[in-house]
């Protein structure tokens, strides 16, 4: 069966989740970032107000949890806190 017309593959990303946030990081380069607190639906994305320092926290807990190897480095990573 040949595609269908118009349909385009779904969207690469890595994200993040707490209970207060979402990070979501894009295979494209695009940054998302949702207060979960003030936006549950996440529908405004807050990342181009984030401040340098908060962005590179999301991002390094992000990755320790994307690239972990074993239950222990892993479990390591899932303990960071953004």
């Amino acid at each position: 069966m040949p595609p269908l017309p118009h349909a385009a593959n779904p969207t690469s990303y890595a994200a993040l989740r707490t209970d207060s946030a979402l990070y979501v990081e894009y295979e494209a380069g695009e940054l998302g970032f949702y207060d979960l607190s003030r936006d549950p639906e996440a529908l405004t994305n807050v990342a181009p107000g984030l401040p340098a320092a908060l962005r590179e926290r999301w991002h390094d807990v992000l990755r320790a949890n994307t690239e972990c190897r074993g239950a222990q480095a892993c479990g390591d990573a899932q303990r960071q806190t953004p």
